[in-house]
């Protein structure tokens, strides 16, 4: 198997552009096997996913995210290497980007997606 081929994309950290393996650059960034890009998740990822994050909306009493929310939300993963343009989801987590993004209480699994209180909105304080 080839090596992770890391690449600067902010300050203190590497990317791998095929798997996307995140190093910092403080130390040295050890060489490992990459595993090639990420596998979609599957049905029952899917489902364990889904009702985890129903359940969480649930105790959240069902509350929306304000527009502003949900254009950071989609903004994040637009440029996220595990965005599926075709279907409009992500491969890591198999969620659907035309709902996820609106429920404020779901959030991205690998915690890329703005906080809700660093938006400034009066929907969230309600």
């Amino acid at each position: 198997m080839p090596l992770c081929q890391h690449v600067a994309s902010a300050p203190k950290l590497k990317i791998c552009p095929v798997c996307g393996h995140q190093a910092t650059t403080s130390g040295a960034v050890k060489n490992r096997e990459c595993p090639g890009p990420p596998k979609p998740a599957g049905p029952i990822r899917k489902a364990i996913n889904f009702g985890g994050a129903m359940v969480a909306t649930a105790l959240d009493g069902f509350r929306a995210a304000p527009p502003e929310l949900v254009a950071a939300r989609l903004a994040v993963c637009a440029g996220c290497e595990h965005y599926d343009q075709g279907n409009n989801g992500c491969k890591e987590c198999g969620c659907p980007l035309h709902y996820k993004p609106t429920m404020l209480a779901w959030e991205c699994r690998l915690g890329r997606w703005p906080r809700p209180e660093t938006i400034t909105s009066p929907a969230i304080s309600e």
